[in-house]
């Protein structure tokens, strides 16, 4: 961008209309403003056709058909080898198709499927690795407390996918590191904290780790309002695990069909992690409490007293369900950006720096 701009301030000092010793910081300071131009043989472009909600967080993993057709051929790939030999010999091949696409040809869609892949691939090695040790300590794990056999896998896993990070940078990799790490951290104090309850341990687990992976996601989010760096990517894919984990717990915790107080506690729960989302500018605070959001109205409508859902049996009570969540869904959808300037324009400015614009 720097060299066309000086081959064009170039042209207008020719004419004299910028001075000669003026070229140079002046086409520095307008690069570093993300100043550019179009060339005017260049295809016009409908600004009429842009919607903005369609561009507000959309990860940058699609970037042509040709992505999407070495995806295609990366997982066909990937599924045979697996079914052919092993796990052990997909995850070869998820590194030997990482050197290639994503290391040298920078390709986005494959780059993303090849990271899940080697999550998915590592975690399943490492699983079969523990369990295939045969020593009398890992027998003795095994035995009295199986637990520590899924610490131990997250551990590795941690490690194994912050080696593919460093190696090929890819903001789903990070995402993961941090997810895997956070298990392993939180999973091993849910344990110590409670030794001979298990479920105990796995609810401190789920919602320690969905709060601590959403404060991630948020404080990465904050740092990048415009969403132009990676920053924005690795907090949308943390939000996808962390709300729904917090969301987990919380309904397990209310049991919404144990009574209408139950179910309106569930509705409230899953309004203020809408209104979060609403905030900051992510949808996926929304689509997280659908299920639940669903599930409490359905238990409104069961014990809905003497009035007219009260009535509702069977298909009827759950198209009721459905017509309600749907409302939700469109309401949020269609006014998102009114319900965001009625919210956030109440903020301090230095607030309001740190958030996302209003489209």
């Amino acid at each position: 961008m720097a060299a066309e701009l000086r081959e064009v301030l170039k042209k207008a000092s020719d004419t004299g209309l910028v001075a000669p010793d003026k070229i140079e910081p002046l086409s520095v300071y307008l690069d570093q403003q993300g100043v550019g131009f179009v060339s005017a043989s260049a295809p016009a472009y409908d600004a009429d056709f842009v919607n903005p909600d369609e561009e507000s967080e959309m990860p940058r993993f699609i970037r042509g058909y040709h992505d999407v057709l070495i995806t295609i051929g990366v997982l066909v790939t990937l599924v045979a080898i697996a079914g052919l030999w092993s796990f052990y010999a997909m995850l070869a091949a998820v590194i030997v198709l990482s050197e290639i696409f994503v290391k040298r040809q920078r390709l986005a869609l494959p780059s993303f499927v090849l990271a899940v892949a080697c999550l998915i691939a590592g975690t399943l090695c490492v699983v079969a690795v523990v369990d295939s040790i045969d020593s009398g300590l890992m027998d003795d794990i095994k035995a009295s407390s199986p637990e520590w056999i899924n610490i131990i896998s997250s551990a590795v896993v941690f490690v194994l996918i912050g080696l593919y990070y460093w190696r090929y940078r890819v903001p789903v990799a990070f995402a993961g590191l941090l997810i895997a790490g956070v298990a392993a951290i939180l999973g091993t104090l849910g344990l110590l904290l409670f030794p001979h309850n298990v479920e105990n341990a796995m609810y401190f687990v789920l919602l320690t780790s969905g709060v601590v992976l959403t404060v991630a996601a948020i404080v990465l989010d904050i740092s990048d309002p415009v969403r132009v760096t990676r920053r924005s990517d690795i907090a949308f894919w943390l939000y996808l695990v962390a709300v729904p984990a917090i969301l987990k717990t919380v309904f397990d915790a209310l049991n919404p069909g144990a009574g209408t107080a139950n179910a309106v506690a569930m509705v409230v729960a899953v309004a203020l992690m809408m209104l979060l989302g609403l905030v900051l500018d992510r949808r996926a605070f929304v689509t997280a409490g659908l299920v639940y959001l669903g599930y409490a109205f359905s238990t409104l409508l069961q014990q809905g007293g003497g009035n007219w859902f009260a009535n509702l049996e069977g298909d009827a009570r759950f198209m009721s369900m459905l017509l309600a969540v749907g409302i939700v869904v469109l309401g949020f959808g269609l006014g998102w950006r009114l319900w965001r300037r009625l919210i956030i324009t109440h903020f301090p400015d230095r607030v309001l720096a740190r958030l996302p614009q209003i489209r």
